[in-house]
């Protein structure tokens, strides 16, 4: 993967990670790889493949396209739910 397009990447796993409130860990359990490789991938001392970055895209329900895209913005929209019991 091109360096510019592994930091974009990089950044936008981040991003995503933080707003979904799932951590390095909790990726790693769901895709089943080694917490280490995850940190590595996000710090930047290792460049995740196209087979890993698939796995990790469908685990969270992302698309490639998306996580490969420089200007990703996410929108975090909270739901209210209304409980009346009148």
């Amino acid at each position: 993967m091109e360096k510019k397009l592994f930091k974009i990447v990089q950044e936008n796993i981040k991003m995503i990670l933080k707003c979904m409130g799932m951590s390095q860990a909790e990726l790693s359990k769901k895709i089943k790889k080694d917490p280490a490789t995850i940190h590595r991938w996000i710090n930047g001392s290792r460049a995740i493949t196209l087979d890993n970055l698939e796995i990790l895209c469908e685990s969270i329900g992302i698309s490639i396209k998306n996580i490969i895209n420089p200007n990703l913005k996410i929108e975090v929209k909270q739901q209210l739910i209304v409980i009346n019991d009148d």
